[in-house]
């Protein structure tokens, strides 16, 4: 019969819409809970796997950086200075800047290039100033092979009756890595 609605089917009626409701905010809180649980799963999996590059980066750079056997130009490293051929070489600065930490020197019968003279860092850590361009200086060091290239290695400079130990004579490591600067007067 369709007609009036009793009391009792308007109760029924709201009863039902509050067991609907019930369910749908018992589902959506369900939902909710499983897609808060995913996305911090997801986030701290995140902040792991950035933990772990982070710390894989700090120790490549360690295991990678130099340790003072390279050339100075940053292409690679020569393992054995001293194996070189030996030189002494007696001139006059011409040229500075040269890639390297090195510089031009005009000897008596050619211009030479020498590297390594060593950071600025290292000649003020002994009270001296680099060599400049018009100085006259000896240097004594090692002629090696670089993959083809001749490269003249300065161990020691002699500049006004200094003598300047620039890497150990055994190893050939620079001093200013390890220091152990030596100055001769």
């Amino acid at each position: 019969m369709r007609g009036k609605k009793t009391d009792s089917d308007v109760t029924t009626n709201h009863l039902c819409s509050d067991i609907w409701q019930i369910q749908v905010t018992v589902y959506s809180s369900t939902t909710l809970h499983k897609e808060l649980y995913m996305k911090s799963r997801m986030l701290t999996l995140q902040v792991i796997f950035a933990v772990l590059l982070l710390g894989f980066t700090i120790a490549s750079a360690g295991i990678t950086s130099g340790k003072g056997n390279g050339n100075g130009e940053g292409d690679g490293p020569i393992h054995d200075f001293t194996s070189g051929e030996p030189f002494s070489f007696t001139g006059e600065i011409i040229e500075m800047g040269v890639p390297g930490n090195g510089f031009v020197l005009a000897t008596a019968s050619d211009n030479v290039t020498i590297f390594g003279i060593g950071p600025v860092r290292y000649w003020q850590s002994l009270g001296l100033e680099q060599p400049t361009v018009g100085e006259t200086i000896t240097v004594t060091g090692y002629t090696v092979n670089f993959n083809g290239t001749l490269k003249n290695i300065a161990f020691t400079i002699t500049v006004g009756g200094i003598e300047v130990q620039l890497r150990d004579p055994e190893t050939g490591k620079p001093m200013w890595r390890n220091f152990g600067s030596k100055v001769n007067a």
